[in-house]
């Protein structure tokens, strides 16, 4: 089969067998829980099998993909050679008038690595989840899921019946829809999966819908969304003004067009489609939702807050990066800078270890947007894929330690390296590919070494070329910093030390099923960065031959006519590798040392700002989102009252009676007499040839 047909055929393989998951576990649960209000444990537990083998045949097509592409496309040392994309149509969908859409797809190097990347995280969450919701397996009565965080009328915990199935069924459900924005080929396709992502991940961030928490974190998470897709919706309808379709590959076209004749167009363009980005990568200011987000399960944080929905968000840049204007670019850098410093500075207070990672999330983040703001396209990408393993790993190691001690706060744990010492030894695995754990000499280093000194090379060759923007080299620099701290703080409170509580003193090792996904991952944030040995294929080598062409030479802004974006070649050049390398070093070790240091001292690596700063975090945040969401319901009742049913339905029931009092008046002088009807109309005839006889007299007087 020619490589044209059997990528696309290996791709839809891997985008519809968690579609099939989803309606044969949807199907099957709703008729096995027909008549009991639960499904039994054997059948709960094989919907999950079904649901992780679906997942697994997408992890092996899409490995296939992966496999196909790099045949056909060598790399060599260094960068691959520019590669074109293969662009198609499984199907249509809609026809109406000039507009079509269907389902199509947009595969290059970026597509394949990209659904690699998700599949194997999922891949991983859905084996680690059998063992981790294995007490959702409970049917109602003796058995039943005791639920001590939702909490009765009678003041009893809850208890209820396990639904393992329904997690799978919407996991299978998140998955189709993210790897429909990672094939997407068409913008109306992404929206439209962009949506489905959401969707499901408020199903997923409120399984336990039950407790409040729960609840108002999926329902936050929603409404912050839809805040950031308003903008998209704005760009889209600009685009189809503009450019009459929705093809990527017609869009990337006409790109170089629309900046010499539409500049200010495309900048809004570029714009409205970031704002979207804002809100499903939770950058600043619509960042709030993501540590909420932690009421979900663990598996779920794992899964969407590695290498699938927030990462949507930076995918998406890298995506539609041809059609972004150098100012957008730079506002994308700015957003990226203070964010990573927000999440960096409130993930060093936090003591609930799943907020400190969500923080950190929200962190990195902000270093892959400030990367590709910065026109480091592949090094913001390259940072996404090695995100996605030591991030998940390091969730699921958070989700080995709550399934051991029951709880989420740091303060609570303590000498958890002697009785888990698998679950210690593989978050420092994830705590050193974080900070970029390597040695610059030699060039050998975990994973996140590797991308995160691309970033300060693009950093310090963007600071020179514009050296009044140069805080947004030491942004990241600062970061870093704070990385090193937050993380190595948070490693030290609940594994090192004494156990504090009971619970914590009694803790035990996880079932292989939970260590066994967590050992991949942890492959995957040790060599992820890595070239394959004899080959020089590696992860920013293989993006590098899908990279725009934009990126490879430096380009000047048009509204802010100063700015200048450096190209690749600035940003590898020796002296800046250098100097990326000693400044990432240097940042990692005043960090991790500081964090050492404070934890010697007794002081729990508490900082004097810890407290304002929680505060901050835990009362002042949430009351500026509260404070919003008033001001936007006041605003909205504003509307609905004295403007809309005050003004507006007033006016028109004004301007409706006028009419009827005119028509009541007219009614009148119908009588339905013929002799009242021929004298008026003689009259009428008789003042119209007055009025013309008047006329013509004045005209001929003079």
């Amino acid at each position: 089969m020619p490589l044209e047909q059997l990528l696309p055929t290996l791709l839809l393989v891997a985008w519809l067998a968690p579609l099939a998951s989803f309606v044969v576990s949807a199907l099957a649960g709703s008729v096995l829980a027909r008549g009991k209000g639960s499904v039994e444990a054997n059948a709960a537990r094989t919907i999950g099998h079904v649901a992780t083998g679906a997942i697994g045949v997408s992890l092996i097509a899409s490995v296939l993909a992966l496999g196909g592409w790099v045949s056909a496309h060598p790399v060599g040392e260094g960068h691959g050679e520019a590669a074109a994309p293969l662009v198609g149509e499984w199907f249509g969908v809609l026809d109406v008038g000039s507009l079509h859409v269907g389902a199509g797809y947009y595969i290059d190097a970026l597509t394949v690595v990209m659904a690699v990347v998700v599949t194997l995280i999922a891949t991983c969450v859905h084996v680690y989840s059998l063992g981790y919701l294995a007490d959702e397996t409970a049917s109602e009565g003796a058995d039943a899921v005791t639920d001590h965080e939702a909490i009765t009328a009678d003041g009893q915990p809850l208890r209820r019946a396990g639904r393992l199935h329904r997690f799978y069924q919407h996991l299978s459900l998140f998955c189709f829809a993210m790897l429909g924005v990672v094939l997407a080929g068409n913008a109306v396709m992404t929206f439209a999966f962009w949506e489905l992502v959401g969707a499901s991940s408020y199903l997923l961030i409120g399984f336990y819908y039950e407790r409040p928490k729960a609840g108002a974190a999926a329902t936050k998470a929603m409404l912050f969304n839809r805040v950031g897709d308003v903008g998209m919706l704005v760009a889209l309808a600009a685009i189809w003004g503009l450019a009459g379709t929705f093809d990527y590959d017609k869009l990337f076209a006409a790109a170089p067009t629309w900046f010499t004749s539409h500049y200010g167009l495309a900048t809004l363009i570029g714009a409205g489609l970031f704002c979207g980005c804002i809100g499903k990568s939770a950058q600043v200011p619509l960042q709030a939702w993501l540590p909420d987000a932690m009421a979900g399960p663990t598996p779920v944080s794992a899964l969407v807050h590695s290498a699938t929905m927030v990462a949507a968000g930076v995918f998406l840049v890298g995506r539609i990066y041809p059609l972004l204007t150098v100012e957008v670019l730079v506002g994308i850098a700015t957003v990226g800078a203070i964010t990573l410093l927000v999440g960096a500075t409130l993930a060093t207070v936090s003591h609930d270890l799943k907020r400190v990672l969500a923080y950190s999330t929200v962190s990195q983040l902000g270093y892959m947007m400030l990367a590709l703001g910065l026109g480091g396209w592949t090094a913001g990408l390259f940072h996404l894929v090695t995100h996605a393993g030591f991030k998940a790993l390091l969730f699921l190691g958070a989700g080995s330690v709550i399934h051991a001690v029951g709880t989420n706060d740091l303060r609570a744990m303590g000498g958890l390296r002697r009785t888990m010492p698998f679950t210690a030894g593989l978050m420092l695995v994830g705590l050193l590919a974080l900070v970029g754990a390597g040695l610059p000499v030699l060039g050998l280093g975990l994973s996140g070494f590797f991308s995160k000194d691309a970033i300060f090379e693009q950093a310090i060759a963007f600071s020179r070329a514009n050296p009044s923007y140069g805080w947004l080299f030491w942004a990241p620099l600062i970061g870093a910093v704070l990385t090193a701290l937050y993380i190595t703080r948070m490693w030290l409170l609940a594994f090192v030390g004494r156990p504090r509580t009971e619970a914590a003193e009694h803790a035990h090792e996880s079932p292989e099923s939970m260590l066994v996904p967590m050992l991949v991952v942890a492959t995957m944030a040790i060599g992820a960065g890595w070239a394959v040995p004899g080959s020089g294929v590696s992860v920013p080598a293989l993006l590098e031959t899908s990279a725009p062409a934009t990126t490879h030479q430096s380009r000047s802004g048009s509204i802010w006519r100063a700015l200048s974006l450096p190209g690749t070649c600035e940003a590898h050049e020796p002296n800046v590798r250098s100097a990326a390398a000693l400044a990432a070093l240097g940042a990692t070790l005043a960090g991790a040392t500081i964090a050492l240091v404070m934890h010697r001292g007794g002081r729990k690596c508490e900082t004097p700002a810890g407290e304002p700063l929680r505060q901050l975090d835990e009362h002042w945040l949430p009351g500026l989102s509260r404070g919003a969401d008033s001001l936007t319901r006041g605003l909205g009742a504003f509307v609905a009252g004295p403007v809309d049913r005050g003004l507006v339905d007033g006016g028109f029931r004004g301007a409706a009676g006028l009419l009827t009092l005119v028509g009541v008046a007219l009614r009148r002088a119908q009588t339905g007499s013929l002799r009242q009807y021929v004298f008026f109309l003689a009259l009428g005839v008789v003042l119209v040839g007055v009025a013309s006889l008047g006329a013509a007299y004045r005209w001929i007087a003079g």
